[in-house]
């Protein structure tokens, strides 16, 4: 079977643009960190594939942080001490500003994703024709892929060891609203998955689904290869 010179011009195409949304979801998804940090008043930085709060600079941390040293003793013990109710207030205090710059990150991804599904759905209904609108708003709406991603490559490690990786924004949300450790991963990661099944089979035309995929499947391993470990270590240090 031969292939038009008009399908790899497509496949180019649209391998580069996956490489530039999985960069692009990067540092949007640690933006959506640094800005729950900022609205917060706490300093914060992005490298190229994280981001950092600098807690020190938040007052009720301090103020944590000098009754912890202050009662150490009391408080490895169990034991009350006259400060404890200003403790335990600042120590919640401190855990929602934590929680809240960890949703930063995924309310930014999700939220892009959603508007991409919803133009998508406004597309369909209006029946407008396949163009170039249809192709931002499923790069829009690939912001799902992350969540799904995440939750297919952690399977795994699971399977086979028991094992997830405890670090992940989805855990550690999770934790924190006192759910099973992968129930956010695995609502997220399912939504993701039914948003990339909706475009594959009900968006993306049959004649350009299997360039789509091979696109996505080279675009993405290159974008991360590059960003990751050649280039992003470089510009974003």
């Amino acid at each position: 079977m031969k292939i038009k010179f008009s399908q790899l011009k497509i496949g180019f195409v649209l391998t580069m643009l996956f490489l530039f949304f999985t960069v692009a979801g990067t540092l949007l998804h640690e933006g959506g960190h640094w800005l729950a940090s900022r609205m917060l008043g706490v300093p914060a930085e992005i490298n190229y594939k994280s981001s950092s709060s600098n807690w020190d600079a938040f007052t009720p941390y301090r103020e944590f942080m000098k009754l912890h040293e202050k009662n150490y003793e009391a408080i490895r013990s169990k034991k009350d001490f006259a400060d404890k109710e200003t403790y335990e207030k600042l120590r919640a205090e401190v855990s929602d500003a934590v929680n809240f710059t960890v949703w930063g990150g995924p309310i930014q991804t999700l939220l892009t994703g959603c508007l991409g599904v919803f133009i998508l759905l406004i597309l369909k209904i209006k029946r407008a024709p396949f163009s170039w609108k249809y192709w931002a708003s499923i790069f829009l709406a690939l912001f799902w892929l992350r969540p799904a991603m995440n939750l297919l490559m952690s399977l795994p490690k699971l399977i086979l060891r028991g094992e997830f990786t405890e670090q992940s924004d989805e855990v550690r949300l999770a934790r924190y609203h006192e759910l099973h450790p992968l129930f956010i991963s695995v609502v997220f990661g399912l939504i993701g998955l039914a948003v990339l099944t909706y475009i594959s089979f009900y968006v993306v035309p049959r004649n350009r689904l299997l360039v789509f995929w091979a696109s996505g499947l080279m675009g993405g391993i290159l974008g991360f290869y590059l960003w990751f470990y050649q280039l992003g270590p470089i510009l974003m240090p």
